[in-house]
C-alpha cells in the first residue's frame, strides 16, 4: 500500500517528467519556427532581415515604426518605363521587409522620364519620379508647378539595357558596330527605316545622346526615312512594323528597353535582338546601358519629404548598393 510520503514523491516525480517535456517540446518548435522563417521576426513595423540590412552609409532612416498600420497612403512611381521591372522587383523586395507599406510600381499616367518630373512636381500622390536618363534631372521643381521651387533629391536605381532591333528577322544583320549604329540612326545610310522614341522618355534622351543624334541627325533624318514615336504608341507600332516594311520597302531598326523588346509578349512580331560589337545584351560590356533613377521631393530641412518615402529610399538604398 502507498503511503503518504511515497505518493508525494510519485507526484513530484511526474510533475517534473512533464514539465521536462514541455520545455523539450517548445525548445524544438522555437527552434523550428526560427529555421523556417530566418528573416521574419517583428520589431515594431520592421522585419529584422540579416546583418546586411545596416544603416551604416546609408543617407537615409529606417522610419517604418512611424507607418500607420491603417493605412498612411503609398509610394506611387511614375516616370520612365524602362524603370517599371527595376521598380516591381524593388516593390517585391521592400514590401518583404516592412510591414504596411504598399508600393505601386506601374506607370498609371503618361509613361517618360519628363513626364514622371512633371507628375512629382505636381501631385501629392506621385512620390518618385523614375528616370532613364541623368541629362533630364533637375534639382527643383519648375515654376508653374504645384510644388515649385521645392528641392529634389535622386539616388540611382540599377541599369536598364537599351536593345537594337531589326525586322524582319530574316533581313536582319548579326551584328552591327557602335560606329555603324551611329550613322544609321543619323540618316548617313539609306538603307533602314528608322523609329525612334519618343521625344519626352528618357530612353531616348540616353539613346540620342549616346549616337550624337542632336549633334548630326536631327537635321538629315526626314520623314520618308524615319518617324518619331508619340507618347504612349510604341507598343502599337511594334504591331505596325510590317506595314512600315511594305510603305518604305525597307528593314526598320528601331531601340527600347531590353524587358520591353525581349519580352515573351512579342515573341510572336518577327524582329531580331542584334549584337553590338560583337556583344549580347546581358554581356557586361554591351554598350548600350542606361542608369535608372529615383527622384523625390525634399523637405525644408533637405530630407526626403515624409517617412514613408524615407523608407522606401533606405530599403532601396540597401537593395541597389553595390
Amino acid at each position: 500500500m502507498i503511503n503518504k510520503k511515497n505518493l508525494f514523491i510519485i507526484v513530484i516525480s511526474i510533475v517534473l517528467l512533464v514539465s521536462g517535456a514541455l520545455a523539450i517540446l517548445l525548445y524544438f518548435k522555437k527552434n523550428s519556427d526560427e529555421a523556417m522563417r530566418p528573416n521574419d521576426k517583428i520589431e515594431g513595423n520592421s522585419k529584422n532581415t540579416t546583418q546586411n540590412d545596416t544603416t551604416q552609409g546609408n543617407p537615409f532612416r529606417d522610419r517604418s515604426k512611424e507607418i500607420n498600420p491603417g493605412g498612411d497612403g503609398g509610394i506611387n512611381i511614375e516616370g520612365s518605363v524602362a524603370a517599371l521591372n527595376i521598380n516591381k522587383r524593388l516593390k517585391k523586395y521592400i514590401e518583404s521587409k516592412v510591414r504596411y507599406i504598399d508600393i505601386n510600381p506601374g506607370i498609371q499616367k503618361e509613361g517618360g522620364s519628363k513626364n514622371g518630373i512633371h507628375h512629382l512636381c505636381n501631385s501629392t500622390i506621385v512620390k518618385i519620379a523614375a528616370v532613364s536618363s541623368e541629362s533630364v534631372i533637375i534639382d527643383k521643381c519648375p515654376e508653374n508647378t504645384f510644388f515649385a521651387g521645392t528641392n529634389l533629391g535622386y539616388i540611382e536605381a540599377g541599369t536598364q539595357s537599351i536593345v537594337i532591333a531589326v525586322y524582319p528577322k530574316e533581313k536582319a544583320p548579326k551584328n552591327l558596330s557602335k560606329k555603324n549604329i551611329m550613322d544609321i540612326f543619323n540618316c548617313k545610310e539609306n538603307e533602314y527605316y528608322i523609329m525612334h522614341g519618343a521625344e519626352k522618355s528618357g530612353t531616348t534622351n540616353y539613346f540620342e545622346k549616346e549616337i550624337e543624334f542632336n549633334k548630326q541627325g536631327s537635321s538629315r533624318c526626314k520623314e520618308d526615312n524615319s518617324y518619331r514615336t508619340k507618347k504612349d504608341e510604341y507598343t502599337k507600332r511594334l504591331d505596325q512594323l510590317d506595314d512600315f516594311y511594305e510603305k518604305y520597302n525597307k528593314n526598320i531598326i528601331f531601340y527600347g528597353p531590353q524587358w520591353v523588346l525581349m519580352n515573351p509578349a512579342y515573341s510572336n512580331i518577327d524582329f531580331s535582338i542584334l549584337t553590338i560589337n560583337e556583344k549580347e545584351v546581358n554581356h557586361p560590356d554591351y554598350p548600350y546601358k542606361s542608369k535608372i533613377y529615383y527622384l523625390y521631393r525634399k523637405n525644408d530641412k533637405g530630407d526626403p519629404e515624409d517617412h514613408l518615402v524615407e523608407t522606401f529610399l533606405h530599403y532601396a538604398y540597401i537593395y541597389f548598393k553595390p
